[in-house]
């Protein structure tokens, strides 16, 4: 499935949701959200909070995140990193962005609760095809990182409406 992804921002947006850093790690929000010749366009907005544990494992969280969309009518989706990628950086200040891998298989998520945490922003603009919607929701966004998942956030794209689960 096509999509176009325009550039990344790592600093908090007015639409920018707000977490609870005891009860979630990750929020999506999105807004701008329209549908044009077939296309949808929106903006999407992620905060995130995790213990620093796991944050210390990443040069950036907000590079690190990962949206995935699926679009039950065309029953297809796509999954996108939230990091500028055209943006080329000469290969010496290049490094991968995780420090340290986790163990594997990955441990359950386990409490919230932490000492400390590290968080951000992320923000940016995504459209993809959606021909003739006929399910009521019929697109359902989510960001991960690692076990962590965000809520799911539906579009609505016959009655224009987006639910947040």
């Amino acid at each position: 499935m096509d999509f176009e992804l325009g550039a990344c921002s790592y600093d908090a947006h007015e639409s920018s949701p707000s977490v609870d850093e005891e009860k979630e790690s990750i929020r999506l929000a999105l807004s701008h959200v329209g549908l044009s010749d077939g296309h949808v366009g929106l903006w999407f907005h992620l905060a995130f909070m995790f213990p620093t544990e796991l944050a210390l494992r990443y040069r950036s969280l907000g590079k690190a995140m990962v949206v995935m969309v699926h679009d039950l009518d065309q029953q297809a989706g796509f999954g996108f990193r939230t990091a500028n990628d055209f943006i080329k950086v000469p290969p010496e200040a290049r490094g991968p962005n995780v420090v340290s891998d986790p163990a594997l298989p990955i441990p359950p998520r386990g409490t919230l609760v932490s000492a400390s945490y590290r968080g951000g922003w992320v923000n940016g603009q995504l459209s993809f095809p959606a021909p003739r919607p006929t399910r009521k929701p019929s697109v359902y966004l989510y960001a991960v990182l690692e076990n962590y998942v965000s809520n799911v956030v539906a579009l609505d794209l016959i009655e224009p409406a987006i639910l947040s689960f």
